[in-house]
């Protein structure tokens, strides 16, 4: 990972990287108390001072950082998060702590972010659209076996229903069949469901997307946080962004050159501009540095049987719901943005 066995302290925003480098408990618990300094900080090396807790294999010092609110889903200069760096570790009791604590952030992250995009959604008129992504090489017949997909997408009150086709990709190969993901906003706006529909198989999963204080604190919980662990550190690490920084949108023309317009089409009863999205990237590495050769054989067989064996799905669909997520909720933002970018331009200066 980015953690070296050297620090060089100059400024006032590394001192918590210094005292987790000395491993000076006193003094960082007074540091953190104090709240004087930032606590997600990055040092030359693009760690945080939880990162590089982990990476010098200072579990007392991450799990205090941890007790005051470190971010455990802040990326090294690497792109990879704590937990990433935990597994590498090893240390299991680490493991643990990391995982515990981003399930609690995460937790709270989604549920504030998807109820007001939920909100913002309703607001919308309801409407369905299909959006086409395909990769491309230059290399001759390439792009044919390369993944593409159109998901349709429609949207009715507080609920959004996405199709694909789409499965899984693996190193070699694409996985097609028929899915569906629903988000489905209660009516008194109490809470949201996510349901992972797989129509080909006739099998679903409903759960609610945000866990209880309740559910957080039983034995269920803690044996599936267990279990969790177990999977993490015996399986190879993925990790899936999608940087929208990047993302731009821009009308769409037709015609021809020189007498080219904007490019509008009729959906339904609408006549409806087009708008073309660059910039957009679902960057998808793996690592595997801390798996034994049989735990590599062993993941290759299961893969295997779950591939020979499509009725025995639910792994795979537990595995989906964290992607088809991340996905409903790029997608919710680029509703609000093409709704802003409907608007006069004296509504959208209010």
């Amino acid at each position: 990972m980015g953690a070296k066995n050297e620090l060089h302290v100059g400024d006032e925003h590394m001192v918590l990287h210094k005292l987790v480098f000395d491993n000076d408990m006193t003094a960082l618990c007074a540091a953190l108390a104090s709240t004087e300094h930032d606590i997600d900080g990055l040092d030359m090396h693009g760690n945080t001072p939880l990162l590089l807790a982990i990476g010098l294999g200072r579990a007392e010092a991450a799990a205090v950082l941890m007790e005051h609110g470190a971010d455990t889903g802040k990326k090294n200069s690497d792109r990879w998060p704590p937990l990433a760096e935990a597994v590498s570790f090893g240390h299991r009791p680490t493991v643990k702590a990391v995982l515990a604590a981003h399930v609690e952030q995460m937790r709270k992250m989604v549920k504030d972010k998807t109820t007001k995009v939920l909100r913002a959604v309703q607001a919308l008129p309801s409407f369905y659209m299909e959006i086409n992504w395909e990769f491309h090489s230059w290399v001759p017949l390439v792009s044919r076996v390369l993944p593409s997909d159109t998901l349709r997408i429609w949207k009715q009150g507080g609920r959004i229903r996405m199709d694909s086709t789409l499965l899984d990709v693996s190193e070699q190969s694409v996985h097609r069949g028929d899915i569906s993901v629903l988000l489905l906003g209660h009516d008194d706006g109490a809470g949201v469901d996510l349901v992972s529909l797989r129509r080909g198989e006739k099998v679903y999963q409903r759960k609610p997307l945000f866990m209880s204080d309740d559910e957080l604190m039983s034995d269920e919980h803690a044996e599936a946080i267990d279990d969790q662990v177990d999977l993490l550190m015996t399986s190879t690490l993925s990790d899936v962004d999608c940087p929208t920084r990047n993302i731009e949108f821009s009308r769409a023309l037709a015609g021809w050159y020189g007498f080219r317009e904007e490019r509008t089409e009729e959906v339904g009863e609408y006549q409806c501009r087009v708008f073309n999205i660059s910039g957009m990237e679902f960057v998808n590495r793996s690592r595997r540095e801390h798996l034994t050769p049989e735990d590599i054989a062993r993941n290759k067989e299961i893969h295997r049987l779950l591939r020979a064996n499509p009725e025995d799905i639910e792994e795979r669909l537990e595995s989906l719901v964290g992607f088809r997520l991340l996905l409903f909720l790029l997608l919710c933002r680029l509703f609000l943005l093409l709704f802003l970018l409907s608007l006069p331009v004296s509504r959208r200066r209010r």
